[in-house]
């Protein structure tokens, strides 16, 4: 895999082995230990369904043995595009078993992203649903691939296996016996390829090994106090970083049960949070937000609740206050992205409400710097771009070309947000520099969109940027100047953004037409003047310049 281990240095390896962080080890090496323990323990919860250690194990290693009979061997990346649902633990177990790279990619994707995707990792294999709420996946996996030479099988979760598809179900029958393997998995292998929105038109490859994303997990147990008692509520994507962590990873690593929630529906949430008596969850703003506001969550015990990590998205401190005080959960702001899981952690069970709402937590696992524009570092309090380095920070995207715009030569990540550090280690994001919106959670690039917008005749100029949302936290709103003499409705933007396959979050929910742009002295689009437009037009406050 060109590119693939560019960070990853006989000094990182030295240092961060002594240190105890990276520990060598894979999911496959934490499932032996699991087996030894408890192999009778329930795992991972999915629906009604309950899957122990010794069943996961099991079926891990029938389609571990049915990969490597299709061809599948270490290095290779298998890609998949599943709900959450508990085929998807199987799988990423699986793929270790192999020395595989696991790629999920997010259910909400279509066409064109999905493309992209399966052609730059050079995805093997493509593992999808029939069909998820109301998508046909074997349809577009049919025209698309034909334009995926290097893509061997596709698998279908699912009873609609067509046109040489194979269905997963018959992949996971077998005695239970482990693969062959040809060669030993490095825990400094890429582990994880998963694909994140960003400032660039097209997704960025984010690549983890073993062992930088087993130290994202040791670091959340041991300041969560987490351990194998503890039940992890996972309604988040485990195709985002925080369903993939805390539902697919952490069980094995430290022997806690995940419940994982395929479809969003809060009244659900709660009930199941109460029947499973669920401790822990990592959610996105509108998770909080939706439960919160139910009537539901009066009516149910959910007191099981003892860490609710939010972020993703802007968290307004009343909403921690109000999750405080209304329902007893300790919830708590948290900072990371896929490429730096996690930078700051909340606080810890004894920490208090005013940091868990007014910071964005405490900095655990990682070096982190604010600098001014020119690399120079800030005094505590000042506030300027997070940098960060660490042993859980990923080792380079996919596109080798991309690591230049974010390491500096030092080594360090630039996160492109805004922050400042207070003098006990509390972060607060202040804004970011990088132009994404950031939508329920998902990261929406906004140059994506403008350069769609851009080969529309009757657009002259297009700036897409974040408005502010009470249920959502952003969404998209496109301000465009039109050719002389042309108008353009909303309709007619969404209709033309849809024929190149969108997934439907990134469709603009709001057009404005300009006479003319703020602009830089530079000859940039000053967006954070359009955020502040349409936030006063909407009678909200604006999402951070």
């Amino acid at each position: 895999m060109s590119g693939s281990a560019i960070r990853i240095t006989g000094e990182m390896k030295y240092k961060y082995t002594q240190s105890g962080n990276w520990l060598n080890k894979t999911i496959d090496d934490f499932m032996k230990e699991r087996l030894n323990q408890y192999p009778e323990k329930i795992a991972l919860v999915d629906k009604k369904v309950r899957f122990t250690f010794r069943q996961i194990e099991t079926m891990a290693n029938n389609l571990a043995t049915s990969l490597y009979n299709i061809g599948i061997r270490k290095g290779d990346v298998v890609s998949f595009q599943l709900p959450n649902w508990h085929q998807t633990a199987i799988i990423n177990l699986a793929a270790t078993k192999l020395g595989a790279v696991i790629n999920p990619i997010i259910p909400i994707y279509k066409e064109r992203e999905v493309e992209f995707i399966l052609k730059q990792s050079v995805s093997k294999v493509m593992i999808i649903p029939s069909v998820f709420r109301n998508f046909d996946y074997v349809q577009m996996m049919k025209r698309l691939w034909p334009n995926l030479p290097e893509i061997s099988h596709v698998i279908v979760a699912g009873d609609d296996a067509q046109g040489g598809m194979v269905n997963l179900e018959e992949l996971l029958q077998g005695n239970g016996s482990p693969p062959p393997l040809e060669a030993p998995v490095d825990p400094n292998d890429i582990k994880l390829l998963l694909y994140t929105s960003g400032t660039t038109a097209e997704p960025k490859g984010v690549q983890h090994t073993h062992n930088t994303l087993t130290c994202e997990i040791m670091n959340v147990r041991n300041f969560l106090e987490l351990d194998q008692e503890d039940i992890v509520f996972m309604s988040s994507p485990v195709t985002h970083i925080t369903g993939f962590l805390y539902a697919l990873e952490m069980p094995v690593i430290i022997g806690c049960t995940a419940v994982l929630m395929d479809i969003w529906q809060p009244e659900k949430a709660i009930k199941l949070i109460e029947k499973e008596k669920c401790t822990f969850t990592v959610a996105a703003t509108p998770f909080l937000q939706h439960m919160l506001h139910s009537p539901e969550i009066k009516k149910h015990d959910v007191s099981s609740i003892r860490s609710f990590a939010c972020g993703g998205a802007s968290v307004p401190p009343e909403l921690i206050r109000e999750a405080w005080n209304e329902v007893g959960w300790r919830v708590f702001r948290v900072y990371g992205s896929s490429e730096a899981p996690t930078v700051s952690l909340g606080i810890k069970r004894d920490g208090p409400l005013k940091k868990a709402a007014e910071t964005d937590g405490m900095v655990v696992g990682y070096d982190v710097r604010i600098v001014d524009f020119d690399n120079n570092p800030l005094s505590v309090g000042q506030e300027g771009e997070i940098v960060v380095n660490g042993p859980e920070l990923f080792v380079g995207y996919r596109n080798p070309s991309l690591n230049d715009e974010c390491f500096d030569p030092n080594g360090w990540f630039h996160t492109g947000d805004i922050g400042k550090l207070d003098d006990e280690s509390y972060l607060t994001i202040t804004g970011r520099k990088k132009d994404i919106i950031i939508r329920g959670g998902e990261n929406i690039s906004a140059k994506e969109i403008e350069d769609l917008l851009h080969t529309h005749p009757y657009i002259e100029e297009a700036a897409v940027v974040a408005m502010p949302d009470l249920k959502l936290g952003e969404k998209v709103c496109a301000y465009v100047r039109l050719r002389g003499g042309k108008s353009l409705t909303l309709e007619e933007v969404v209709s033309f953004l849809s024929g190149y396959n969108l997934a439907k979050q990134k469709l603009p929910e709001r057009l404005e037409i300009a006479g003319e742009f703020p602009m830089t002295s530079s000859g940039k689009v000053k967006k954070n003047e359009l955020r502040k437009d349409i936030a006063a037009k909407l009678g909200l406050p604006p999402v951070r310049a």
